[in-house]
């Protein structure tokens, strides 16, 4: 794997199938040790498994874009 590419987690802070965000955070932490250069994290609070059809779809969608633009 391309170690200079961003690599974005973004999970429902409330997600079963993440483990609420045990899971998840692990899997990001295993990229950084992996070298990968560029990982971000980013659990949002109350959401679970389908965070773009939470009622606060609108943030999770601004965060995705503002963290991937300065990116490309």
């Amino acid at each position: 794997m391309n170690k200079d590419m961003p690599i974005l987690f973004v999970s429902g802070a409330e997600d079963p199938v993440g483990g609420r965000g045990v899971g998840t955070t692990t899997a990001s932490e295993k990229f950084k040790q992996a070298g990968i250069k560029d990982v971000t994290l980013k659990l949002f609070k109350d959401d679970r498994h389908e965070i773009l059809n939470e009622p606060d779809r609108q943030d999770v969608y601004k965060y995705i874009l503002d963290w991937m633009v300065p990116r490309i």
